[in-house]
This record gives structure tokens, C-alpha cells and sequence, in this order.
């Protein structure tokens, strides 16, 4: 039975760097034992006809030392070895060997009753005598194993088979062809092994490999042995050693010639991903090497904007420094008409400009369409030249983003999209008539500008002749502070709780009363009505001086002047009553109106 030890070791070692040694039953061990004590790794192989050590060829000069250390010494009567006397041998058949082998040899017949043997030994030579050319026959061939037991070992491994076909050679089998050899002896088999031209022990294929730094091209065909692995030569054609550059254009070539190769697919996708990579590379590197010539303002590169006119959407690409891990990258947002129409819905419910103009932005970012164009892409030399050689038709801006300080830009850029949306262009035409029309008790959708959403009039009140509208939220109603506004939407003041009463109060007025005008005011305290200026009541009217020096107060528009309600409504109605019995005497009776004179003093007349 064989004993391997060892095993993995031995097929780690390159077939070129192994280093056999043969050994008899009685060294071995004490060989091995020795190994092990030097910290030299081996393989072993055992059996009742061979014993080979193998180490690495780093190794061999130590490993021959230590085997020449540890060999048994004979003595004289050791040179005759066997277990029949020469001269009881008839039919003397003589077969001459190396001294370890005729050892090995005598162990094995002697184990063999029916095998009577002789033998001689001299120094490193041997002469084994048996009886007749069969047994001759037989030792030759044990002789021959024993002595090629390490290549009976190299031939299992390298996948060649031993075969007996009884045609008196020693056959084998080639595992990878099918191919059959039939040798003399193990000793031809071994020349004809190590003979690396020999086809049917290295039979030639070919494959696809890398070249080294001295080829511009990458790959080349390599003519290999196909046992061993190992290279013989490049291709070469009648031009020479040809040379590719891509695994696509070595494939082209050995299918024109018709060469095998035992490349895997694997293999190749491997290289032609490495390829892709490197071409990738380049492509980058050339890319990149165009941003040194992007335009750029305080630090900013420019954004972008084409308009198509097709379906009312927009194009905007800018360049992202930081992308792509810091190499750069394009990005272009398609902006649709209903991402501009929402966008500007944003804005219109901000409850400040500049809240709108980053609700706007912000929409914008958030729900467009992105594509990155980085700069490994094929696509990107174009989106160079254009950023750098920007078309007439396309707007440039600077510092488009959420909390820009560049607001100009923003501003002209929100109002660019929005007047190219039909559907935001229709709200504002819209609400631009909405505000053309007078403020009313029955106005509503109104649009304060610094306000969010939309207003309607609740209650309206006339002050120093102009009406005051106070204002709810058609969005948030009873819920949020109300405005008052004049009869051009502008603010009198916000954050309104308790209606008119709240401006009344904001401006000094007695409760009760009214706010008039300086007019008005004039007319009443010089007929006798209570008026007060900024919540306090004027003095009765006395004299014309009075009036005179008076009336510059009143009229003072910095001034809030009001009337008690009741004598403010009385005084309009006893105006209106006046005014009509008068139009009544001049038709009627020819009398003349009395200019001057209090109306309801008028009415006993």
C-alpha cells in the first residue's frame, strides 16, 4: 500500500523546482525525521517498492547533505546480497543496476519466496542474477518502476496514464488528447518527458496573454505546453510576433488563421472590462482636462437655460464641481411646464419674497426630471464646448439656488419661466385684472404683494374719504390675523384681530367715534360739533381767528381727527335734508340758498 505525506506541498512546488530523492525502507525515516528537525518542508511517497522525498530546489543542497549524513554504512559482507547462492542459479540471466535500486530490487524479491535472486554490489553499481529471461524480464521491469517511481508520480499529476497492452513497450495515455505512446522503457519515457519539443508529453496549444511594458500593444498569442502550463514561444506569422490592442481584435486574428485558443470567456470579459476601464479613464482625463476653460464668476460656474418652444419647457444644466467624488459632472434638469406652474405656486403662497423665491427654487430642484452627464461619458465633450461657447439663445445666470444671495439673478430668472408658462402667465393676467378693479364688499381672490395666498373684504370703512377694507385669508380664514388696506391694496396695517377697532386704537380714536376728514372736521367744530384731534377734543369755536389758526391743525394729514358717530351721521343727514328742501325753494318759491349757514337752522325756513 502507497503512504503519501505530504501531498499539497508537493503540488505547490513548480514541476521545474522539485528535487526528488530515492531512498531505501531502512534511511527514510531518519531522513524525514531530520527535515523536520531543520524546519525543511517535503513530500513523501512510501511503499513496499519505492521511497522518494521531494523538497524544493532551494532546498536540495541541504536535503542531499542531510540524506548523505543519515545513509547506513555496510560493511564488506554487504556487497553480496539475495536469497540463493550464484552458483545454485542455472540459466544465469545477469541485470545491471544503480546500488539504491538493486537494494530496493533485493527488498521486493526477497519478500517473494518463488524469486530466487542474486546479487553483487559494488560502490554505486549493482548486478542483480536471476534464473531464465522472464524473470530477467520481470526485474528489469521492477528495476525500472523503482528507479522512475518520482516520474510515475510527475506523469500521474501531469495526466498521463500507464497502460498495458501487452505489446512488450511501457504505454501511456495522454488524459488531454486520448493520444497513446509506447516507450522502450521508463528511462525513454522520462528523456522523451523532459524533452519540452516531445508533442505527446507537451503538446502545444495556444491562448490569448497579457504583454510585458515593452509592447505599445497589449496582448499577444502564447504557443504553450499544455501539461505543464508552462510558455515555449510567442506566435509568430510571416510578419513576426504579432500584436494587439484590444481582446476583440486578438479574437478577429486567431479565427482568421484558424488558431484554437483555450482561453475562457471569463478570462476574456475580464480583460475587455479592464479595457473598457482604461478607455474609460482616458475619455475622464480628457474631459477633465476642458473645466479649467468653464466660465466662472466669484467663484460660481453659470447656470444654463434653453427654452423649447414645442411644449413651453426648459433645459438647465450647470456644472457640479463636487460630483462624481470631486471629479465634476454636469447636471440637466427638464423643467416642464407643470413643474413651472407649480413652482410658482409655491412662491405665491410664501408669506415673503424671499421665502418665494426659495419655495420656487426649491419645487423646482426637488421634482424635475435630473440627468448627470459625468465625465467618464462620451456625452460630455459636447456639454463642454456649449458651456463653454454658450449659444445666444440659451440665458446665463449666476448663484441660481436655495438661499441665494444673488436675488437679482433669481428674480429675473423666476420671471423668465413664469412668463414662459401660459398657465402661470393666465393667473397672473388674472390677478393683474382682479387688481385693476376697485375694492368692493363683494371683492375677493385679492393678491397682497408680501402676503400669503389669497383675500377677500370683509367690512369696509371710510376715513378721511377713503375707504379702508379690512381683509380675511381665503386660505387660513378666522385662523390667521386679518389686513386692512386702502382702495390701492396697499397694507395700513396687518396683524389685525379685532377689525377697525384695532386701527382706531393704533391711532388715538375715542371709542365711539369716527375718523373724517380734515374737511369735514372744519365744518362741524365751526358749527358747534364736538372734534377731536389724535384723541383729544378741541376747544369750542369762538372767533374767526380761531378758525384760522385752527384749521392748519386739523388739516395736518399726520393728524387723526374724528367725531362722535352720532353727531357725524347727523350732520350728514341734516346736509342731505338741507340740500333737498333748498333744490325745493329755488324750483318753487325763488329763494336763494343761505351759503354759510348751518343746514338744520335752514329748516324753519
Amino acid at each position: 500500500m502507497t503512504e503519501y505525506i505530504n501531498k499539497e506541498f508537493y503540488r505547490e512546488i513548480p514541476p521545474q523546482e522539485r528535487y526528488y530523492i530515492n531512498l531505501n525502507a531502512n534511511s527514510i525515516n531518519a531522513v524525514m525525521d531530520r527535515l523536520n528537525a531543520e524546519g525543511i518542508l517535503f513530500s513523501a511517497t512510501l511503499s513496499n517498492y519505492k521511497n522518494v522525498v521531494t523538497v524544493h530546489k532551494a532546498d536540495s543542497e541541504r536535503a542531499a547533505a542531510i540524506v548523505g549524513e543519515t545513509a547506513p554504512r555496510r560493511n564488506s559482507d554487504a556487497r553480496i546480497i539475495g536469497n540463493t547462492d550464484y552458483r545454485s542459479i542455472s540459466d544465469k540471466r545477469y541485470i545491471k543496476m544503480d546500488t539504491d535500486t538493486a537494494l530496493k530490487v533485493a527488498a521486493v524479491l526477497s519478500g517473494d519466496n518463488s524469486s530466487r535472486f542474486s546479487g553483487r554490489i559494488i560502490g554505486d553499481n549493482a548486478t542483480i542474477t536471476v534464473s531464465g529471461d522472464k524473470n530477467a524480464a520481470n526485474v528489469r521491469r521492477m528495476a525500472d518502476n523503482i528507479k522512475n517511481s518520482d516520474l510515475l508520480t510527475i506523469l500521474d499529476e501531469a495526466g498521463f496514464e500507464r497502460v498495458n497492452l501487452n505489446n512488450g513497450f511501457v504505454n501511456f495515455r495522454n488524459s488531454i488528447t486520448g493520444a497513446v505512446e509506447g516507450f522502450d522503457n521508463l528511462d525513454m519515457v522520462r528523456e522523451m518527458f523532459e524533452d519540452k519539443d516531445n508533442e505527446f508529453f507537451h503538446p502545444t496549444a495556444y491562448r490569448i496573454e497579457l504583454t510585458s511594458d515593452a509592447f505599445e500593444d497589449a496582448y499577444y498569442i502564447s504557443c504553450y505546453d499544455n501539461s505543464t502550463g508552462e510558455e515555449k514561444t510567442p506566435y509568430f506569422d510571416s510578419d513576426g510576433m504579432p500584436t494587439f490592442h484590444t481582446v476583440e481584435e486578438a479574437i478577429s486574428y486567431v479565427e482568421s488563421k484558424n488558431i484554437p485558443i483555450t482561453n475562457t470567456n471569463d478570462e476574456l470579459n475580464v480583460w475587455e472590462a479592464a479595457e473598457a476601464d482604461l478607455e474609460s479613464e482616458k475619455i475622464s482625463e480628457e474631459n477633465r482636462s476642458h473645466i479649467a476653460d468653464f466660465p466662472m464668476q466669484n467663484g460660481l460656474y453659470p447656470d444654463h437655460f434653453r427654452f423649447n418652444e414645442a411644449d413651453n419647457s426648459f433645459i438647465w444644466t450647470y456644472f457640479n464641481s463636487d460630483g462624481d467624488n470631486g471629479n465634476g459632472e454636469f447636471v440637466e434638469k427638464y423643467i416642464s411646464e407643470q413643474d413651472i406652474y407649480a413652482a410658482y405656486m409655491a412662491r405665491a403662497n410664501a408669506e415673503n419674497e424671499a421665502d418665494g423665491r426659495n419655495a420656487f427654487i426649491t419645487c423646482i430642484l426637488e421634482n424635475c426630471r435630473e440627468a448627470v452627464i459625468d465625465t467618464y461619458s462620451g456625452y460630455f465633450q459636447g456639454y463642454a464646448d456649449e458651456y463653454i461657447n454658450k449659444p445666444d439663445s440659451v440665458a446665463e445666470y449666476y448663484g441660481i439656488g436655495e438661499n441665494s444671495i444673488y436675488t437679482e439673478n433669481m428674480t429675473s430668472l423666476i420671471t423668465l419661466l413664469e412668463e414662459s408658462c401660459p398657465s402661470a402667465a393666465a393667473d397672473k393676467n388674472k390677478q393683474a385684472e382682479n387688481d385693476s378693479r376697485p375694492l368692493d364688499l363683494h371683492s375677493d381672490e385679492i393678491e397682497i404683494e408680501g402676503y400669503t395666498g389669497t383675500w377677500y373684504v370683509m367690512d369696509v370703512q371710510r376715513v378721511k374719504d377713503r375707504d379702508l377694507f379690512l381683509l380675511e385669508s381665503e386660505i387660513y380664514g378666522d385662523e390667521a390675523a386679518c389686513l386692512i388696506v386702502n382702495e390701492n391694496r396697499n397694507v395700513v396695517m396687518d396683524n389685525v384681530h379685532n377689525g377697525f377697532a384695532d386701527y382706531l386704537e393704533a391711532n388715538n380714536v375715542p371709542e365711539g367715534q369716527l375718523v373724517i376728514s380734515g374737511e369735514v372736521a372744519s365744518e362741524m367744530w365751526y358749527y358747534g360739533f364736538d372734534v377731536h384731534i389724535n384723541g383729544e377734543k378741541l376747544a369750542p369755536f369762538e372767533s374767526v381767528s380761531d378758525k384760522n389758526g385752527t384749521f392748519g391743525e386739523i388739516e395736518d394729514k399726520d393728524n387723526t381727527v374724528s367725531a362722535p358717530v352720532n353727531d357725524v351721521t347727523l350732520c350728514h343727514t341734516a346736509d342731505t335734508i338741507a340740500s333737498a328742501v333748498f333744490d325745493i325753494s329755488e324750483k318753487y318759491f325763488n329763494a336763494e340758498k343761505a351759503v354759510g349757514v348751518p343746514y338744520y337752522l335752514n329748516l324753519e325756513r
